[in-house]
């Protein structure tokens, strides 16, 4: 007697490699990662599968079973539907991201966040990466820095909520986000270690080297949009705010970045003088 066994072949077809932009690292645990279909009457979220090397994947997308259990051979799907992408972190180290996502993807691979148009390069593992915003509770991983701000809208008298931050020291630029009650908090590796003055003379100590700092910051609350009842704002309405001025001193004038120093394992902390926060205005202000 012969037995005729069945084969079944599943796609999945939504793959995300999340990345921790301060240890530079992939983020493979403690994340709760999920994908709701966003114009359907009775959405069905479905919750992501850690896979060995770390990545979040999923299986079972509403409408788009079909397509898991067919044939991978086209690379251009026939319709793609619109979800909305949940990621919470139980360990508190990263703060909540949501964004829109369209599925399936016109490309093979992991999801890359910023691909747009032509086909991306498949060999480009950067852009793979998924980055998460440090909590402003975090404890900064040993040998990284943090620069930390508790921002406050001038107009509103308010916290400055999801306003994006960016600091530049001499090994580049990283990036925060400030919490629903403008707390922000941005770990970054230290720059280069000085070796030598100019003159010749010897370099400072360890405890004595620092570099020059400068901070911009975006926020635009009219452009963050919510979805869903969703307490956070879409990532790509946060991507999309203007710069917003800062003061140095409650009675201005406003600038568009604030310059400092940052200094081996010191906190360095921005605020307004005299104050505890730092008063911002919104881009959009007059």
């Amino acid at each position: 007697m012969t037995i005729s066994l069945e084969q079944v072949q599943t796609t999945t077809l939504l793959g995300i490699r999340f990345w921790d932009p301060a240890r530079e690292a992939q983020i493979t645990d403690g994340l709760t990662v999920t994908v709701t279909p966003v114009a359907t009457p009775y959405p069905s979220p479905v919750t992501a599968f850690r896979t060995a090397s770390g990545i979040y994947a999923f299986q079972g997308i509403a409408g788009l079973r079909a397509l898991e259990h067919g044939p991978a051979t086209s690379t251009s799907p026939p319709f793609t539907l619109r979800y909305q992408l949940q990621v919470t972190d139980a360990q508190q180290r990263f703060l909540p991201t949501v964004a829109d996502i369209e599925l399936p993807l016109s490309y093979r691979g992991l999801y890359r966040p910023g691909a747009t148009g032509s086909p991306p390069d498949e060999d480009d593992d950067a852009a793979t990466r998924f980055y998460l915003f440090s909590a402003p509770t975090r404890t900064p991983p040993p040998g990284l820095a943090v620069v930390r701000a508790q921002l406050y809208d001038q107009l509103a008298n308010g916290p400055a909520a999801f306003a994006l931050l960016e600091v530049q020291t001499p090994l580049g630029l990283w990036f925060g986000l400030s919490a629903a009650n403008g707390s922000a908090a941005v770990i970054l590796p230290y720059p280069t270690f000085t070796r030598s003055l100019e003159n010749g003379s010897p370099p400072p100590l360890v405890a004595q080297q620092q570099w020059p700092l400068t901070v911009r910051i975006y926020y635009e609350p009219a452009v963050q949009s919510f979805s869903n009842g969703q307490a956070v704002p879409d990532l790509g309405s946060i991507r999309r705010q203007q710069q917003a001025q800062s003061f140095a001193t409650a009675e201005g004038p406003p600038a568009n970045e604030q310059t400092g120093q940052l200094i081996f394992e010191t906190e360095t902390h921005l605020a307004t003088a005299g104050l505890s926060h730092l008063l911002v205005a919104p881009a959009s202000s007059p």
